[in-house]
């Protein structure tokens, strides 16, 4: 039996003796038992010792090995319980064993670009980054993105666009950290100076961290909304065509809807203004709102239609479509990490939403499961 095998096994507690001994042989070794280590800590975080415990584990490493060899991104169509353990044994044995890779489950995709008052334009895809002007600087290091103010500030403002599949820490001119989100886009000055408010328009979903000024209110402007605090931390969901949100972690935020009244958050709370006009705050879980900063979705009962939306944007998925037969409030809920990849991604969806769901060509199609 393959090793991978054996320390998968393992760590699922259904060794048999002559398995056990052969394992404990080559753990004589501690270069193996460093691997042995990472393969189980690998499993222990990404919550699978327990489910795989329950499933056909030969059924699942025959998969997994098979697939390990062709290393393709085939049409998939997993709904078995060991299509589903093969999926996750496939990621472990990806990840933790030096010098593989997972499959690739994306495009090669554009990278994020901030086109800079003059014209020009910066790939942001460099670790590093120093580039200087008349109108300011462009600084980047240990993944984060600082524009500084020049010598002579331009009225045209910048604009970050980040593509699908990434997103982009960026610090503005006073100081204001952003995170922004796949297939978003922030437009602000190269100077704050002299304004008596700090206005930046965003279009898709940015986590702001605001450098404090309550001379100088904060605004984050996009289609249907404007967003004012001071001095807070709080996240904006503003694609267009969809609902919008404004999440608080602390501080305070006045939301002025276009046409409507202005709401003021505390933290903890929620605003959601639906495309049909209507406002509603509630209290929510803001760690699971912010989490794709980590790479991290969390689904609490959401519409697949909203989550296949979502992978859209990390992934290259063009287009999805829906048997007639799946009801259309069929939901799902979940914690999804981008780093799993998309296949596993799918069949995590699948066991957790009772559907069946196919891969091909970047087009994902949806059915209820034994249709």
């Amino acid at each position: 039996m393959d090793i991978y095998q054996l320390i998968l096994k393992s760590c699922i507690g259904k060794l048999n003796p002559a398995e056990q001994e052969a394992l404990d042989a080559w753990l004589a070794d501690e270069g193996h038992r460093r691997l042995y280590r990472r393969v189980a800590a690998t499993l222990r975080s990404r919550d699978a010792i327990a489910f795989l415990a329950e499933v056909d584990t030969e059924q699942a490493l025959a998969r997994a090995k098979g697939r390990r060899r062709h290393m393709s991104w085939p049409r998939m169509r997993v709904a078995a319980v060991a299509g589903v353990a093969a999926a996750v044994l496939v990621a472990v044995l990806w990840w933790a064993v030096p010098g593989t890779m997972p499959p690739a489950a994306q495009s090669e995709l554009a990278h994020a670009t901030l086109t800079l008052p003059g014209g020009e334009v910066l790939n942001l895809n460099d670790s590093t980054l120093d580039y200087r002007s008349d109108g300011g600087q462009v600084k980047k290091s240990g993944g984060r993105v600082e524009v500084s103010s020049g010598a002579v500030p331009s009225a045209t403002p910048n604009r970050l666009d980040v593509p699908c599949g990434e997103q982009c820490h960026l610090v503005l001119p006073d100081g204001t950290q952003v995170w922004v989100n796949a297939l978003s886009s922030l437009t602000f000055p190269s100077s704050f100076e002299g304004k008596a408010e700090r206005v930046v328009q965003l279009t898709g979903e940015a986590y702001f961290d605001v450098a404090p000024d309550k001379a100088h209110p904060f605004i984050v402007s996009s289609e249907g909304q404007r967003v004012t605090a001071t001095g807070t931390a709080f996240g904006v969901y503003a694609y267009l065509g969809e609902n919008l949100r404004t999440v608080l972690r602390e501080g305070g935020v006045r939301v002025q809807a276009n046409g409507g009244q202005a709401v003021d958050l505390s933290p903890g709370e929620q605003l959601l203004i639906r495309t049909d006009g209507a406002m509603v705050v509630s209290r929510v879980d803001v760690d699971a709102y912010c989490s794709w900063m980590q790479g991290v979705y969390s689904f609490d009962g959401v519409n697949l239609h909203d989550v296949f939306r979502t992978l859209s944007r990390w992934y290259d998925i063009r287009r999805v479509d829906f048997d007639i037969n799946v009801p259309v409030e069929r939901c799902f809920s979940g914690r999804l990490r981008k780093s799993d990849g998309l296949e596993t991604i799918m069949v995590v969806i699948e066991r957790g939403s009772g559907c069946d769901i196919d891969f091909h060509d970047g087009v994902v199609s949806v059915r209820l499961a034994g249709n």
